[in-house]
């Protein structure tokens, strides 16, 4: 299952971890991104390190949906 987690650095103590599931249907890549975007906002992450997380989640959901899965059912990812 895709996740996110941001551990701590140096003199950091917090742990933020973001866990979402989802159908296997392309309008809940919506839902990833809005995930994505409220990690970020929690974490303190730059602009770009979200925009490639947002590429990356985009492309490995989408493969597990078109790939994974028969398409005559509905599977939490």
């Amino acid at each position: 299952m895709p996740a996110l987690q941001s551990m701590p650095g140096a003199g950091e103590e917090m742990e933020s971890t973001e866990t979402l599931v989802i159908q296997n249907d392309p309008s809940e890549l919506d839902r990833v991104d809005v995930a994505v975007e409220r990690f970020g906002q929690r974490t303190g992450l730059s602009a770009e390190t979200l925009s490639r997380i947002r590429i990356a989640f985009d492309e490995v959901i989408s493969n597990i949906i078109a790939y994974a899965f028969p398409h005559d059912g509905e599977h939490d990812i």
